[in-house]
Protein backbone atom coordinates (compact mmCIF):
# COMPACT_ATOMS: atom_id res chain seq x y z
CA UNK A 1 0.00 0.00 0.00
CA UNK A 2 1.38 3.36 -0.85
CA UNK A 3 0.21 6.62 0.58
CA UNK A 4 0.21 10.85 0.75
CA UNK A 5 -1.32 12.94 -1.00
CA UNK A 6 -2.95 10.08 -2.93
CA UNK A 7 -4.09 6.46 -1.85
CA UNK A 8 -3.17 3.43 -4.32
CA UNK A 9 -2.95 -0.13 -4.89
CA UNK A 10 -0.65 -2.15 -7.62
CA UNK A 11 2.82 -3.78 -7.74
CA UNK A 12 4.53 -0.18 -8.21
CA UNK A 13 4.06 2.93 -6.77
CA UNK A 14 5.59 6.61 -7.21
CA UNK A 15 5.03 10.00 -9.55
CA UNK A 16 4.55 9.63 -13.29
CA UNK A 17 5.02 13.79 -13.78
CA UNK A 18 7.24 15.67 -12.57
CA UNK A 19 7.24 19.88 -11.48
CA UNK A 20 10.07 22.12 -12.84
CA UNK A 21 9.99 23.93 -9.18
CA UNK A 22 9.79 22.08 -6.26
CA UNK A 23 6.15 22.06 -4.07
CA UNK A 24 4.40 21.76 -7.27
CA UNK A 25 1.72 18.88 -7.07
CA UNK A 26 2.40 16.35 -9.06
CA UNK A 27 0.38 13.29 -10.53
CA UNK A 28 0.91 9.49 -10.02
CA UNK A 29 0.49 6.20 -11.83
CA UNK A 30 0.70 2.48 -10.47
CA UNK A 31 3.28 1.47 -13.45
CA UNK A 32 6.72 0.59 -13.79
CA UNK A 33 7.33 3.73 -15.63
CA UNK A 34 6.78 5.78 -12.19
CA UNK A 35 9.50 8.52 -11.67
CA UNK A 36 9.46 7.59 -8.24
CA UNK A 37 8.68 3.69 -8.09
CA UNK A 38 8.81 1.54 -4.91
CA UNK A 39 8.41 -2.17 -5.14
CA UNK A 40 8.65 -5.36 -3.67
CA UNK A 41 11.24 -7.68 -4.86
CA UNK A 42 9.57 -11.14 -3.46
CA UNK A 43 12.64 -12.44 -1.45
CA UNK A 44 12.55 -12.92 2.47
CA UNK A 45 16.00 -13.37 4.51
CA UNK A 46 16.55 -17.00 6.00
CA UNK A 47 19.71 -17.46 8.68
CA UNK A 48 21.81 -17.98 5.78
CA UNK A 49 21.01 -14.81 3.61
CA UNK A 50 20.20 -11.45 3.95
CA UNK A 51 17.25 -10.53 1.77
CA UNK A 52 16.61 -7.21 -0.19
CA UNK A 53 12.66 -7.50 0.21
CA UNK A 54 11.63 -3.70 -1.12
CA UNK A 55 13.45 -1.60 -4.05
CA UNK A 56 13.15 2.07 -4.73
CA UNK A 57 13.78 2.77 -8.94
CA UNK A 58 14.38 6.24 -10.35
CA UNK A 59 12.84 6.11 -13.34
CA UNK A 60 13.05 10.07 -14.39
CA UNK A 61 15.82 11.32 -16.42
CA UNK A 62 17.01 13.20 -13.97
CA UNK A 63 19.08 12.79 -10.99
CA UNK A 64 17.69 12.35 -7.26
CA UNK A 65 20.39 14.46 -5.42
CA UNK A 66 18.53 13.24 -2.41
CA UNK A 67 16.63 10.51 -1.61
CA UNK A 68 15.17 10.49 2.44
CA UNK A 69 13.75 6.73 2.45
CA UNK A 70 13.46 5.67 6.33
CA UNK A 71 12.07 2.18 6.67
CA UNK A 72 11.07 0.60 9.84
CA UNK A 73 9.58 -2.84 10.69
CA UNK A 74 6.37 -2.15 12.37
CA UNK A 75 4.75 -5.86 12.74
CA UNK A 76 7.37 -8.66 13.46
CA UNK A 77 5.21 -11.10 16.22
CA UNK A 78 8.19 -12.90 16.67
CA UNK A 79 10.95 -10.28 16.85
CA UNK A 80 12.82 -12.25 14.29
CA UNK A 81 14.10 -9.44 11.31
CA UNK A 82 16.39 -6.71 11.96
CA UNK A 83 16.74 -4.17 9.04
CA UNK A 84 20.84 -4.58 7.78
CA UNK A 85 21.16 -2.40 5.06
CA UNK A 86 19.18 1.04 4.25
CA UNK A 87 18.10 2.58 0.99
CA UNK A 88 21.22 5.13 -0.54
CA UNK A 89 21.03 8.40 -0.12
CA UNK A 90 20.57 9.86 -3.75
CA UNK A 91 19.94 7.96 -7.00
CA UNK A 92 21.02 8.03 -10.96
CA UNK A 93 18.24 8.20 -13.52
CA UNK A 94 17.62 4.63 -14.10
CA UNK A 95 19.64 3.44 -10.97
CA UNK A 96 17.59 1.33 -7.85
CA UNK A 97 18.31 0.71 -4.29
CA UNK A 98 17.08 -1.77 -2.15
CA UNK A 99 16.29 -2.33 1.77
CA UNK A 100 17.83 -5.64 2.92
CA UNK A 101 16.45 -7.64 6.18
CA UNK A 102 18.48 -9.95 8.38
CA UNK A 103 17.40 -12.63 10.50
CA UNK A 104 18.44 -11.35 13.66
CA UNK A 105 16.77 -14.80 15.76
CA UNK A 106 15.11 -17.92 14.84
CA UNK A 107 11.56 -18.11 14.15
CA UNK A 108 8.66 -18.22 11.29
CA UNK A 109 5.81 -15.64 11.07
CA UNK A 110 4.52 -12.35 9.19
CA UNK A 111 5.99 -9.31 9.15
CA UNK A 112 5.49 -5.84 7.92
CA UNK A 113 7.90 -2.67 6.70
CA UNK A 114 6.91 0.52 6.48
CA UNK A 115 8.69 2.71 3.88
CA UNK A 116 8.70 6.97 3.84
CA UNK A 117 10.69 8.70 1.13
CA UNK A 118 11.21 12.29 -0.34
CA UNK A 119 13.27 12.87 -3.11
CA UNK A 120 14.85 16.10 -4.37
CA UNK A 121 16.38 16.80 -7.58
CA UNK A 122 17.45 19.94 -9.12
CA UNK A 123 14.15 20.20 -11.57
CA UNK A 124 12.06 17.69 -9.72
CA UNK A 125 10.83 16.72 -6.53
CA UNK A 126 8.54 13.94 -4.99
CA UNK A 127 7.11 14.22 -1.30
CA UNK A 128 5.13 12.69 1.38
CA UNK A 129 5.31 8.76 -0.03
CA UNK A 130 4.51 6.10 2.34
CA UNK A 131 5.05 2.36 1.31
CA UNK A 132 3.96 -0.32 3.28
CA UNK A 133 4.63 -4.17 2.58
CA UNK A 134 3.63 -7.37 4.81
CA UNK A 135 5.31 -10.74 3.58
CA UNK A 136 5.44 -14.04 5.47
CA UNK A 137 9.01 -15.07 6.49
CA UNK A 138 11.11 -18.23 7.96
CA UNK A 139 14.55 -18.04 9.94
CA UNK A 140 15.12 -21.46 10.58
CA UNK A 141 18.43 -23.62 10.94
CA UNK A 142 21.89 -22.48 12.18
CA UNK A 143 23.10 -20.31 9.17
CA UNK A 144 25.86 -22.82 8.50
CA UNK A 145 28.39 -22.84 10.54
CA UNK A 146 29.02 -20.34 13.38
CA UNK A 147 30.43 -17.30 14.40
CA UNK A 148 32.93 -16.02 10.85
CA UNK A 149 36.84 -15.75 11.43
CA UNK A 150 39.12 -13.29 9.75
CA UNK A 151 40.30 -12.69 6.12
CA UNK A 152 42.15 -9.32 6.17
CA UNK A 153 43.37 -7.37 9.24
CA UNK A 154 45.28 -4.18 9.98
CA UNK A 155 46.22 -1.81 12.35
CA UNK A 156 47.70 1.60 11.09
CA UNK A 157 50.70 3.18 13.03
CA UNK A 158 50.23 6.09 15.41
CA UNK A 159 51.71 9.32 14.33
CA UNK A 160 51.80 12.40 15.61
CA UNK A 161 48.48 13.34 13.89
CA UNK A 162 47.31 11.71 17.09
CA UNK A 163 44.65 9.25 15.15
CA UNK A 164 44.75 5.68 14.24
CA UNK A 165 43.03 3.25 11.81
CA UNK A 166 42.18 -0.15 12.57
CA UNK A 167 40.22 -2.85 9.66
CA UNK A 168 39.29 -6.04 9.39
CA UNK A 169 37.38 -8.43 6.43
CA UNK A 170 35.31 -11.27 7.75
CA UNK A 171 35.28 -14.24 5.93
CA UNK A 172 31.44 -14.96 7.32
CA UNK A 173 28.80 -13.04 8.52
CA UNK A 174 28.93 -11.17 11.55
CA UNK A 175 25.54 -12.12 12.98
CA UNK A 176 23.50 -9.57 14.94
CA UNK A 177 24.59 -9.73 18.62
CA UNK A 178 28.25 -11.23 17.70
CA UNK A 179 30.98 -9.04 18.69
CA UNK A 180 34.56 -8.57 17.14
CA UNK A 181 37.03 -7.50 20.07
CA UNK A 182 40.69 -5.42 19.43
CA UNK A 183 43.26 -5.32 21.91
CA UNK A 184 45.79 -3.13 21.78
CA UNK A 185 49.08 -2.82 23.41
CA UNK A 186 51.42 -0.43 22.85
CA UNK A 187 54.97 0.73 23.13
CA UNK A 188 54.30 3.59 23.52
CA UNK A 189 51.36 5.33 22.54
CA UNK A 190 48.99 6.40 25.39
CA UNK A 191 45.26 5.86 24.63
CA UNK A 192 43.88 7.52 27.52
CA UNK A 193 42.44 10.66 25.94
CA UNK A 194 41.42 8.57 22.66
CA UNK A 195 37.97 7.56 21.50
CA UNK A 196 36.38 6.41 18.23
CA UNK A 197 35.96 9.15 15.60
CA UNK A 198 34.18 6.83 13.09
CA UNK A 199 32.93 3.12 11.88
CA UNK A 200 31.88 2.68 8.82
CA UNK A 201 31.00 -1.17 6.83
CA UNK A 202 31.79 -1.11 3.66
CA UNK A 203 33.02 2.34 3.06
CA UNK A 204 29.27 3.76 5.17
CA UNK A 205 28.46 5.24 7.81
CA UNK A 206 27.71 2.16 10.59
CA UNK A 207 25.70 4.27 12.72
CA UNK A 208 23.50 1.17 14.20
CA UNK A 209 25.70 -1.43 14.68
CA UNK A 210 27.47 -1.16 18.50
CA UNK A 211 30.81 0.04 19.57
CA UNK A 212 32.90 0.43 23.19
CA UNK A 213 36.31 1.89 23.60
CA UNK A 214 38.21 1.18 26.70
CA UNK A 215 41.41 2.69 27.51
CA UNK A 216 44.36 1.91 29.86
CA UNK A 217 47.31 3.65 29.09
CA UNK A 218 49.66 2.06 26.63
CA UNK A 219 46.61 -0.33 25.90
CA UNK A 220 43.01 -0.43 24.61
CA UNK A 221 39.99 -2.94 23.71
CA UNK A 222 37.50 -1.72 21.44
CA UNK A 223 34.30 -3.76 20.35
CA UNK A 224 31.77 -4.07 17.86
CA UNK A 225 29.00 -5.96 18.30
CA UNK A 226 26.24 -6.42 14.77
CA UNK A 227 23.27 -5.26 15.15
CA UNK A 228 21.62 -6.85 12.62
CA UNK A 229 24.47 -8.66 9.94
CA UNK A 230 28.17 -7.31 8.96
CA UNK A 231 28.45 -9.19 5.63
CA UNK A 232 31.52 -11.54 4.47
CA UNK A 233 33.82 -9.08 2.80
CA UNK A 234 32.38 -5.88 4.36
CA UNK A 235 35.34 -4.42 5.45
CA UNK A 236 35.22 -2.65 8.89
CA UNK A 237 37.03 0.31 9.37
CA UNK A 238 37.48 2.28 13.13
CA UNK A 239 39.02 5.63 12.94
CA UNK A 240 40.40 6.52 16.67
CA UNK A 241 41.23 10.20 17.67
CA UNK A 242 43.36 11.39 19.99
CA UNK A 243 46.03 8.61 20.58
CA UNK A 244 49.00 9.99 21.74
CA UNK A 245 52.50 8.88 20.52
CA UNK A 246 54.79 9.31 23.70
CA UNK A 247 58.07 7.80 21.47
CA UNK A 248 58.85 5.98 18.78
CA UNK A 249 58.59 2.40 18.79
CA UNK A 250 55.75 0.02 18.33
CA UNK A 251 52.62 -1.81 19.82
CA UNK A 252 50.10 -4.10 18.85
CA UNK A 253 46.53 -5.09 17.76
CA UNK A 254 44.74 -8.71 18.43
CA UNK A 255 41.29 -9.35 16.80
CA UNK A 256 39.20 -11.93 17.82
CA UNK A 257 35.52 -13.33 17.24
CA UNK A 258 33.99 -16.25 19.61
CA UNK A 259 35.97 -18.54 17.20
CA UNK A 260 38.85 -16.83 16.02
CA UNK A 261 42.02 -14.67 16.40
CA UNK A 262 44.36 -12.87 14.23
CA UNK A 263 46.79 -9.82 14.74
CA UNK A 264 48.80 -7.06 13.40
CA UNK A 265 51.25 -4.75 14.95
CA UNK A 266 52.23 -1.30 13.85
CA UNK A 267 54.43 1.62 14.24
CA UNK A 268 54.55 4.55 16.76
CA UNK A 269 56.29 7.56 15.50
CA UNK A 270 56.14 10.77 17.67
CA UNK A 271 58.21 12.71 14.83
CA UNK A 272 61.53 11.35 16.14
CA UNK A 273 63.77 9.02 15.25
CA UNK A 274 63.54 4.98 15.63
CA UNK A 275 60.66 3.33 14.57
CA UNK A 276 59.64 -0.63 13.31
CA UNK A 277 56.58 -2.16 12.19
CA UNK A 278 55.77 -5.56 11.06
CA UNK A 279 52.30 -7.69 9.90
CA UNK A 280 51.02 -10.77 9.64
CA UNK A 281 46.70 -11.26 9.83
CA UNK A 282 45.06 -14.47 8.91
CA UNK A 283 43.14 -16.91 10.01
CA UNK A 284 44.68 -17.83 13.29
CA UNK A 285 47.42 -15.64 15.22
CA UNK A 286 50.73 -15.72 13.34
CA UNK A 287 53.99 -15.31 14.53
CA UNK A 288 55.75 -11.46 13.98
CA UNK A 289 58.86 -12.28 12.65
CA UNK A 290 60.69 -9.21 13.58
CA UNK A 291 63.98 -8.38 15.83
CA UNK A 292 65.18 -5.34 17.64
CA UNK A 293 68.86 -4.48 18.38
CA UNK A 294 70.13 -4.12 22.19
CA UNK A 295 71.33 -1.22 20.57
CA UNK A 296 68.36 0.92 19.52
CA UNK A 297 66.40 -0.45 22.19
CA UNK A 298 69.00 1.45 24.43
CA UNK A 299 68.14 4.52 22.34
CA UNK A 300 64.90 5.65 24.75
CA UNK A 301 65.51 7.37 26.73
CA UNK A 302 64.29 5.66 30.08
CA UNK A 303 64.18 9.13 32.11
CA UNK A 304 61.18 9.70 29.53
CA UNK A 305 59.33 6.91 30.69
CA UNK A 306 57.35 5.77 33.69
CA UNK A 307 57.18 1.70 33.17
CA UNK A 308 61.01 0.50 33.63
CA UNK A 309 63.59 1.00 35.88
CA UNK A 310 65.98 -0.10 33.54
CA UNK A 311 66.87 -1.86 30.06
CA UNK A 312 66.88 -5.47 31.12
CA UNK A 313 63.48 -4.91 32.65
CA UNK A 314 62.43 -3.60 29.08
CA UNK A 315 63.97 -6.22 27.14
CA UNK A 316 62.02 -8.95 29.64
CA UNK A 317 58.85 -6.91 28.84
CA UNK A 318 59.22 -7.19 24.91
CA UNK A 319 60.20 -10.74 24.66
CA UNK A 320 57.32 -12.15 27.20
CA UNK A 321 54.68 -9.80 25.42
CA UNK A 322 55.36 -9.81 21.83
CA UNK A 323 56.65 -12.07 19.34
CA UNK A 324 59.46 -9.60 18.79
CA UNK A 325 62.95 -10.91 20.08
CA UNK A 326 65.95 -8.06 21.00
CA UNK A 327 69.13 -9.51 19.67
CA UNK A 328 72.68 -7.88 19.45
CA UNK A 329 73.44 -5.64 16.39
CA UNK A 330 75.22 -8.42 14.70
CA UNK A 331 72.88 -10.82 15.98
Amino acid sequence: MVAGALLMAGPVFGFSTFAADRGTTVETAPTETAILGIQPTGETPDNQNDAAVLTITNNANGRFDTLDAQAAIVSDPNGALAISDGFGSSLDPGAQTGLSLTCASGGTGQATVEVTADAFGSTLAVEGITYTHSFSYSCTGNGGGGPPGFASVSAGDVTSSNTQELTFTLDGKLSNGETVTIDLTSFLANYDGASIDSLTVGGSPARKHDRTFEPASGSATITVTAKGNIKAGKEVRIVLDGVSPEWDLFGWATFNTASTQASDTFAIDSGGGWTTTASTAGADTGSVDETISREELESIPLAELDRFDSYDELEQYIEAETDIEVVDRDG
